[in-house]
């Protein structure tokens, strides 16, 4: 607001300024992060020296191995439970 009242020597409260923008086609924007470069040498040894040898050593019972995966919505965990429950059923 104060570049507005700057240039235009017009004092405007923020809801003013957005019915403002509003009128002219103009809508609030949001902010996104960027994702980072992938290192696809970083990624290949980090598969073969890390990942590999430890998924290994949960296939032979040496190691626990947890996945961690947040539901994209409940009623798809409830159906991919359900629907596991079925199948075991």
């Amino acid at each position: 607001m104060a570049a507005i009242e700057q240039r235009t020597r017009l004092k405007c409260s923020p809801s003013a300024v957005g019915k403002f923008l509003k009128a002219m086609g103009m809508g609030p924007r949001k902010v996104g992060a960027i994702p980072g470069k992938a290192d696809p040498e970083e990624q290949e040894r980090f598969r073969i020296k890390e990942l590999e040898p430890r998924l290994e050593e949960a296939k032979e019972g040496k190691r626990a191995l947890f996945l961690s995966m947040l539901p994209i919505s409940y009623s798809d965990l409830f159906s991919v439970c359900c629907g596991h429950l079925r199948a075991s059923l």
